[in-house]
């Protein structure tokens, strides 16, 4: 700048102006970084001068994290420019269990699986019924008792869980015997299917005809479905609860007319 006086001389200052976009220096340390069971959170610093705000909305230079995710911080330095930098962090913990039953117990089944699974578990344990309880490093139990089952996977202090039932069907029905009473024909218009099994529901099914016969309880019984008519193949079905069993017997002769 040029200053002129009322006498005409002149003096001059000069100032020199900088520009500074140069972003700030910044890190994060740990940059990459494993939760475990032993260690299950972890402390990001910042490495760098400045004002920092973290992607999870915390105005600080460290934060705690204890979950798995990829971590981002913002630095704005004293002349207002900004860096960003990231940290990974990833996790060994087992953080849902999954448990499932192989099937129905009963009905002639006496043992099922039930399987405990979880990511980056190493230990699984199964809790049941009567004091139930295995310990393994596979998570696949075999169980012999109806019930509720309870999954662990994980160590003390690190673990995840989930329940499963598992169910009992029933006794498994009978079939001993099915038969013809006798032939159609030579007089015989209708004649008996006889069975001897144990359930609590037998039904009959053939070419135009349909017999049930229904009790409280699965037990040992003999049972006669009457007035049969047709010749044919027919199928004795016997049910206990949810199970079954079946059997065919053919009627032979001929129809009356």
């Amino acid at each position: 700048v040029v200053i002129t006086g009322s006498n005409g001389c002149t003096t001059s200052a000069a100032t020199t102006v900088y520009r500074n976009t140069t972003p700030p220096s910044l890190s994060i340390t740990p940059s990459l970084v494993t939760l475990t069971c032993a260690s299950p959170s972890a402390v990001l610093s910042v490495v760098g001068t400045g004002d920092a705000r973290w992607s999870t909305g915390e105005v600080s230079t460290a934060i705690s994290v204890s979950v798995a995710n990829t971590y981002s911080v913002t630095l704005t330095g004293a002349g207002g420019c900004t860096a960003v930098a990231n940290a990974v962090v990833s996790a060994l913990l087992p953080a849902s269990a999954t448990v499932t039953s192989g099937g129905a117990l009963g009905c002639g089944v006496t043992t099922t699986t039930v399987r405990v699974q979880a990511s980056g578990a190493t230990s699984f344990t199964l809790l049941g019924p009567a004091g139930y309880s295995q310990t393994n490093s596979t998570g696949v139990f075999n169980v012999n008792v109806g019930g509720s089952y309870t999954g662990v996977a994980g160590q003390p202090g690190c673990v995840a869980s989930n329940t499963v039932t598992v169910v009992e069907g029933g006794v498994q029905p009978v079939i001993s015997s099915v038969q013809a009473g006798g032939a159609l024909g030579n007089g015989a218009c209708t004649v008996p299917v006889l069975a001897v099994g144990t359930g609590d529901r037998y039904v009959l099914t053939g070419p135009g005809y349909v017999f049930s016969a229904v009790f409280r309880t699965a037990a040992g019984r003999s049972v006669s479905f009457p007035d049969v008519v047709k010749p044919g193949t027919y199928t004795l079905t016997v049910y206990s609860g949810n199970c079954v069993v079946m059997r065919t017997v053919v009627v032979s002769g001929t129809a009356c007319p």
